[in-house]
């Protein structure tokens, strides 16, 4: 690791956290799903997607955080970084009913769903993602309404 890497606090935050989960890991075994189990999407932090992505593959889960490549500018120079292709959402594979370990997570806020229920996403969906990033076409988050933005409604049922 970096000098740099070393001092961030981020950096610092997700190896304190490996390192707590390599302890717990000798102490009690993480669930390693033996069945496929269906997709999920869990609702994360504001970028804290990496981190959780991170640790829930630590804990032994099949994560999956879609990413893309955008060229930011910086004051000096234009660097090409990756940022998540689902701002503050994580795919997961895991067991509906057992699914404390994912909500314990750092980061994680909740599980996606109607109201009780986790909605599991369609194993189509994923590979959908999967295929659409791997093709090299550009891909990106969709654009959200700001706040106060105008806009206009063409065609409503009342």
């Amino acid at each position: 690791m970096t000098e740099r890497a070393e001092a961030c606090p981020f950096h610092q935050k997700v190896q304190n956290i490996l390192l707590s989960l390599q302890i717990a890991s000798a102490l009690t075994d993480f669930p390693v799903p033996e069945v496929e189990f269906p997709w999920y999407a869990v609702r994360t932090r504001s970028n804290y997607e990496r981190t959780t992505s991170t640790v829930l593959a630590a804990k032994g889960y099949q994560p999956y955080l879609p990413m893309y490549r955008v060229k930011r500018r910086w004051s000096d120079r234009e660097v090409q970084t990756e940022l998540p292709l689902f701002p503050g959402y994580v795919f997961c594979r895991f067991d509906s009913k057992k699914r404390l370990p994912i909500l314990s997570t750092p980061g994680v806020f909740t599980i996606v769903g109607f109201g009780n229920r986790a909605a599991p996403i369609p194993d189509q969906e994923i590979e959908a993602i999967e295929r659409v990033l791997q093709s090299g076409l550009a891909a990106g988050p969709c654009p959200f309404i700001g706040e106060g933005q105008r806009i206009q409604i063409g065609r409503a049922h009342v």
